[in-house]
Order: C-alpha cells, then sequence, then structure tokens
C-alpha cells in the first residue's frame, strides 16, 4: 500500500527535534498562516 509522503509532513517534527519545541510550534504557525494565505479553508488546515 504506497503512502503519500512530502516534506511539509515531517518538517515540523525534525525542526522540534533539532531546535526544540518553539521551533516545531513556529513552523506549525508559519504553515498554517501560508496555507491560509493560499486559499485554503481554516477548517481544512486544522485536518491537513
Amino acid at each position: 500500500m504506497p503512502v503519500n509522503l512530502h516534506p511539509g509532513l515531517v518538517s515540523g517534527v525534525v525542526m522540534g527535534l533539532l531546535f526544540g519545541p518553539f521551533a516545531c510550534l513556529g513552523y506549525d504557525a508559519f504553515s498554517l498562516i501560508f496555507n491560509i494565505r493560499g486559499g485554503m479553508l481554516p477548517e481544512m488546515c486544522w485536518i491537513v
């Protein structure tokens, strides 16, 4: 069963492992803002 992975899914985890939990939270906040500005509905951003 193939799994569709792209770098955006693991970047937050890697940032957290390398630089701590605040880097992970910062990356997630940036990703949320980027997705909303890109036209994605805010409700879908929490799911993805």
